[in-house]
């Protein structure tokens, strides 16, 4: 039997603003002036202002408190067998602050002067003991540290415990707190962050993220628990599911561009493909949409899949701009008529405004997420060259252009 899974509590600290509704306010007003660091940060509220005690946490930990006080706060009581409830709190890293602070103090120091308290302020799992132990869940109290994705990954081992009947509350998320010397130099090195200062993750264009800074907890219960008691339930996890392509820790595996699982219990496979070049979409908003539309298709196909319909994250800057609001509706359009030719409904999606820096907008970057349908999963494809001496087939008119290539930029 499974049971399903209530978001009855959310709490977000962030540069963009401590607290949900400060948040989402910050979202909407883009980049913050002070950058990608949490300002104004006061750890002693969630400390019972003993000073000591905020001192001997580290700041990832800290911000992981004050999400989770907020989420606990909006849930409200929802311990009625504190076995029953647990945490599960994910972080890349850990204390690295800690860390880089007590190696100054052993060189400048000595070895005697190193905070005895430094291992348990370092360990990845400080956050998720801490609020085990502040607000007394007695159930699993478990960490994930698995770089970029470890909030959502605990998000969905927590959803997890509460389906198969484990537990019947989890309080999960993610935090992290990098921003020092080392850890942001250490990104830097590896090329991982931006150098042109913008996260743009499904633009042709990408070049890196930007190191920030947050935490970011929900309440997660069990549906029953949840209306029994009168809770406002804010949302569902349905699902979760976790892969690896076992190739590299950064580059992706070669194959296909379509990812494909199988259906639980069945022989039945998914292809899903998430594609768009904003490139194409900023020199022809009504072509790039189809281009969008039909390279998403392309993906599935190659991976033996049929398309049968399409979501969307549509990402774009002010659409007071009366330029940016006209490729937002063309775009859109292109979409549709692409969508309307392989009969792949649209079956939601979001708008993202407001995507710039103080000097411009970034490339309008309407990306199409499509799934597709493989009755036998053992039939699935990838595009990668077998064996020498394969004949290889092209398919349709090849057209020899370098119309939106970042080499004819």
């Amino acid at each position: 039997m499974t049971f399903r899974v209530a978001v009855t509590g959310i709490g977000i600290v962030s540069n963009a603003g401590i607290g949900s509704a400060k948040f989402w306010n910050g979202l909407l007003g883009g980049v913050p002036d002070h950058g990608f660091e949490v300002k104004d940060f006061d750890p002693l509220p969630y400390f019972d202002g003993n000073a000591k005690e905020a001192r001997r946490c580290d700041r990832f930990a800290q911000f992981a408190f004050a999400a989770a006080a907020e989420a606990i706060d909006q849930a409200g009581d929802f311990i009625s067998d504190p076995s029953r409830c647990g945490s599960w709190v994910g972080t890349g890293v850990g204390g690295l602050k800690s860390l880089e602070e007590q190696i100054h103090v052993l060189s400048e120091k000595g070895p005697r002067r190193v905070s005895p308290f430094l291992i348990p302020m370092m360990m990845a799992n400080a956050a998720s003991a801490g609020i085990s132990m502040r607000y007394g869940l007695q159930g699993p109290s478990e960490t994930t540290v698995t770089a970029c994705a470890a909030g959502t990954h605990s998000i969905g081992r927590a959803a997890d415990l509460i389906r198969n009947g484990s537990c019947d509350v989890m309080v999960t998320g993610g935090a992290e707190a990098t921003l020092t010397p080392i850890g942001m130099q250490g990104f830097i090195n590896m090329t991982a962050v931006s150098s042109s200062g913008i996260s743009r993750p499904f633009d042709a264009d990408r070049d890196g993220f930007m190191h920030s800074e947050a935490a970011g907890i929900l309440v997660l219960e069990e549906w029953e628990h949840a209306v029994k008691r009168d809770a406002k339930i804010l949302g569902e996890i349905l699902s979760s599911a976790s892969t690896a392509d076992a190739h590299h820790i950064t580059a992706p595996a070669p194959g296909g561009d379509g990812a494909v699982i199988r259906v639980k219990d069945t022989d039945i496979g998914l292809a899903m493909s998430t594609d768009c070049n904003g490139r194409y979409v900023y020199l022809n908003p009504r072509e790039g949409g189809k281009i969008a539309v039909a390279e998403s298709a392309r993906n599935i196909v190659c991976s033996g899949a049929e398309p049968l319909a399409i979501t969307n994250c549509l990402n774009f800057g002010n659409p007071n701009d009366p330029e940016v609001y006209w490729q937002f509706r063309e775009s859109v359009l292109g979409i549709g008529d692409m969508c309307r030719i392989l009969n792949t409904p649209v079956t939601g999606g979001n708008v993202s405004f407001y995507n710039e820096t103080v000097h411009s907008a970034v490339y309008p970057t309407p990306v199409i997420g499509m799934v597709g349908f493989i009755e036998d999963i053992s039939n699935y494809m990838t595009m990668d060259f077998k064996n020498e001496g394969d004949l290889i087939v092209a398919i349709g008119n090849i057209n020899p252009s370098l119309g939106g290539s970042t080499y004819l930029k």
